[in-house]
């Protein structure tokens, strides 16, 4: 398989100040592996539907019809807080530019409202985009795509080991089966193992640091918006000042509501 995306883990290990630096590697997932993931995430969504779990299309027509989150109503709210952020970031950028001085008591004012209307539809339209989010999470077709990334994510991940000028890749969750590896991963979740065997230590903390990362690649892949090392990582980028400015604009709600 060829590579997808690289990135670096830093830890430390027992008794040691030094922190360790492993290189981790995520393969591109193949043609047949592909087609295997496809049977896979067919299984699962059939599982989730058995079990009582509702489909996106069905949590759609459902809120659509009772005039939710996704109905018409809403859906022209939250297209006047666009047109809003659009708006009110022109004239913050417009007036930013000068300094207090040279903006008349007026053009003060229109600022001040500029950065108000910003701050509230920002905070509108996240608050919109998670509730729609929490309400597709329990989907069946949601519970089923984070068990294959989760697949993809098992069988795809490896780590850099070097000696003097050589180095050799390793599959990062051991087993031979998902099953094998979905044991060995809980285990390390629920530090479920003998943190005297320094290997052993030394791959839970290299899997602590890589998950997140791990996911977001494969993710991102999966979804189509990058497979090579310059996309994935402009994504991941990407998703991180979204998480970064999502829980800024929650925060200070939070202080205003103190």
């Amino acid at each position: 398989m060829k590579d997808l995306y690289s990135f670096t883990v830093s830890f430390n290990m027992p008794n040691s100040k030094k922190k360790e630096k492993v290189d981790i590697v995520i393969k591109k997932p193949n043609h047949s592996m592909v087609e295997d993931g496809e049977f896979y995430f067919a299984s699962k969504f059939n599982e989730y539907l058995n079990a009582g779990f509702l489909s996106k299309a069905m949590v759609q027509k459902k809120l659509s019809d009772l005039g939710g989150a996704l109905g018409k109503s809403s859906e022209e709210n939250i297209t006047n807080e666009i047109t809003n952020i659009f708006d009110a970031q022109r004239i913050v950028q417009f007036y930013s530019s000068s300094s207090d001085e040279e903006l008349t008591e007026e053009q003060k004012l229109k600022l001040t409202k500029a950065k108000k209307l910003l701050a509230k539809s920002q905070k509108t339209l996240v608050e919109y985009n998670i509730n729609v989010s929490s309400m597709f999470n329990q989907t069946a077709d949601v519970k089923a795509q984070e068990k294959l990334i989760k697949w993809f994510a098992l069988f795809c991940s490896y780590y850099k080991e070097t000696l003097g000028e050589k180095s050799r890749e390793f599959e990062l969750f051991e087993g031979g089966t998902l099953k094998d590896k979905e044991v060995f991963y809980s285990k390390i979740l629920d530090e479920e193992y003998d943190e005297k065997d320094l290997d052993v230590y030394k791959k839970a903390q290299i899997i602590k640091e890589a998950a997140s990362t791990i996911g977001k690649a494969i993710a991102i892949w999966y979804n189509g918006l990058g497979d090579d090392q310059k996309t994935v990582k402009e994504q991941i980028e990407h998703l991180e000042k979204e998480e970064k400015e999502s829980n800024n604009i929650i925060l200070s709600e939070d202080e205003e509501n103190e």
